[in-house]
């Protein structure tokens, strides 16, 4: 399990951006022998309003949960 997933299950009820709709992500491509792999980040962008960069567990007044429709 890496770090971002780890926070999301440790915070899954509390209003971090790692749980957020508007949060997305960042991977680096990490080599290994003749292949690649993603590696996730612990922080990602933000699309609301704009985009910017935020650590995953991070917080605003902006937040809204992923299961909400």
């Amino acid at each position: 399990m890496d770090r971002t997933e780890y926070l999301i299950q440790l915070f899954k009820n509390d209003k971090i951006c790692a749980n957020c709709k508007h949060f997305y992500k960042h991977y680096i491509r990490e080599k290994i022998g003749v292949g690649c792999r993603f590696v996730e980040l612990d922080e990602g962008h933000c699309a609301c309003p704009r985009l910017k960069t935020v650590k995953a567990w991070k917080s605003c007044d902006r937040w809204e949960s992923k299961d909400e429709a």
